[in-house]
């Protein structure tokens, strides 16, 4: 199971275009990295610009049949203005 995490505390939130982005990728161990990268465009954008959805083949039973990837490696969500 999956579950996606879309964090933007407004308290942080910044219409500038020297954002950060957090992505939470997923570890094959089953834990997770965060990793931190400055962007040049709103946080939102950026996110939907390079996500990709990868329809499963053949999900276990309670397993998302779609994995959600930046870079090609699974992600469970992302935190703006990181």
């Amino acid at each position: 199971m999956v579950l996606l995490l879309f964090l933007i505390p407004s308290s942080l939130k910044s219409s500038n275009l020297n954002e950060r982005i957090g992505i939470i990728f997923i570890n094959r161990d089953g834990g997770y990295t965060l990793v931190s990268i400055k962007i040049d465009q709103p946080c939102d954008v950026w996110w939907k610009n390079n996500l990709t959805i990868v329809e499963r083949d053949n999900p276990a039973e309670f397993e998302n049949w779609v994995e959600h990837r930046i870079f090609n490696e699974p992600v469970i969500g992302k935190i703006c203005n990181y």
